[in-house]
């Protein structure tokens, strides 16, 4: 029996799509010698960039020449293909990022110039990464019985604990409520009371 002619339709459609789509790619241009560490998750990192448009060549966004573009990465704070095509990177090194539009702003673009449609390459180095704010460590030294959730006593010992190791002044027990209640507003997003681990370091972690 033949297959239907939508059937058929939908099979060349999605063949033709396969094979005219572009796929993320990541080639190193350049690379020091010496790589004492490379970047992973949960890293701030320090980055020079230019991002053109792939069918044009477009310039529509670079970094500043004199201040290198700062975020964390593995907390969603800029499109996926960048962010992945900046993992397991050296200081110094430098590379070719070609970021196929679902790895990017979509084929409908961004609301703002710096966010065009379509296949985009980034030319990148990465100036530093250190660990971040947010770093899986961090999280891992806060909650203190391992499961992966941080209650309201884990926030206010973990803020008594750097505040002795820095050996500043003391918070009086209402700053320290003040503090842990800020802290719950900003990271308890689904307000179930504690702080997932997700919620805190974002979703790619997978060290723990």
């Amino acid at each position: 029996m033949c297959a239907k002619p939508l059937v058929v339709f939908s099979i060349l459609f999605f063949i033709q799509l396969s094979e005219s789509s572009p796929r993320f790619s990541v080639e190193t241009i350049d690379k020091p010698n010496d790589c004492e560490r490379k970047s992973t998750y949960g890293d701030q990192v320090f980055v020079h960039f230019i991002g053109r448009k792939q069918d044009t060549g477009e310039e529509f966004d670079r970094s500043h020449p004199d201040k290198p573009y700062r975020f964390q990465l593995g907390l969603g704070e800029v499109i996926e293909g960048f962010e992945e095509g900046l993992l397991h990177m050296c200081p110094g090194e430098k590379r070719k990022l070609i970021i196929p539009p679902h790895l990017a702003y979509g084929h409908k673009g961004g609301s703002l110039p710096q966010m065009p449609a379509g296949t985009l390459v980034f030319e990148v180095e990465l100036v530093h990464a250190e660990e971040g704010p947010r770093h899986p460590k961090v999280f891992k030294n806060m909650d203190l019985d391992g499961d992966k959730y941080l209650t309201s006593f884990e926030i206010v010992h973990w803020i008594q604990s750097e505040i002795e190791q820095a050996g500043a002044q003391k918070l009086s027990p209402a700053d320290e409520r003040l503090f842990m209640e800020d802290v719950m507003v900003a990271e308890d997003t689904n307000k179930d009371g504690v702080i997932s681990f997700i919620e805190f370091c974002g979703n790619k972690h997978d060290e723990f």
